[in-house]
């Protein structure tokens, strides 16, 4: 439990825009309905969850038998046509990154949140759990490039051990927060500035340039996707 980001590799950016789109038709639509039928999808639940604990092979699911024909179907067509666009994209066959795995790391989602503010619920503000986000290759460099201006500045030798007392420099401290500040969560992790924060920002600004330079073809996206 806790933050987990991953990252992929796409192609086809036309497509996961297409793919992107149709689950906002989707969520919207959804949520359309959740509003007009609340009191109906709270006793759907209800009997769902007790279904779901307590049911035999012989137990029918409880199904949602209050929309109308026109609502079922259309519902049904967006969850299709997400799905298509999913599979056409290549979202069911895509692979985890493992070398850009960040486990707790909540600065990095204050910078996606950041540089793209197109991908946030207008509702909640912020980039939703498991949203995939297209980083280009100058996010990327933006990303390095801000890694590389904060462990520079504190003049530490990081192919060395960093002691866990050791105070980062005043000035370490106010470029971390200006550029990569950390952002409190749902099991986000630390959010404190301690060696342990710069010394992943250095572990992971070698590993994003090693990717950059020899791992992202020039007409490849990196998408992330962070879930707690």
């Amino acid at each position: 439990m806790g933050l987990d980001i991953n990252f992929y590799k796409i192609k086809d950016y036309a497509c996961f825009q297409k793919s992107r789109k149709a689950r906002e038709i989707e969520a919207a639509f959804a949520d359309e309905l959740e509003k007009k039928y609340k009191k109906e999808y709270t006793e759907y639940s209800k009997k769902w969850s007790i279904w779901w604990g307590n049911h035999g092979p012989n137990d029918p699911e409880p199904v949602i038998d209050f929309l109308t024909p026109e609502e079922d179907l259309t519902l049904h067509n967006n969850m299709t046509r997400t799905e298509f666009y999913e599979i056409k994209c290549g979202f069911d066959t895509m692979r985890e990154i493992d070398a850009l795995y960040m486990r707790k790391q909540n600065w990095m989602v204050e910078f996606v949140n950041n540089i793209h503010p197109e991908y946030k619920n207008k509702d909640t503000g912020e980039i939703e759990n498991c949203e995939y986000v297209a980083l280009t290759k100058d996010d990327i460099n933006e990303l390095i490039s801000r890694m590389k201006k904060i462990t520079d500045s504190t003049g530490w030798d990081f192919s060395k051990e960093i002691k866990w007392s050791q105070k980062p420099p005043k000035k370490s401290l106010e470029l971390a927060k200006e550029l990569l500040p950390t952002v409190s969560g749902f099991f986000y992790g630390d959010t404190d500035y301690s060696p342990h924060y710069f010394t992943s920002l250095y572990h992971y600004m070698i590993t994003f340039t090693t990717f950059l330079q020899e791992d992202l073809a020039d007409d490849e996206y990196l998408i992330y996707c962070a879930n707690w």
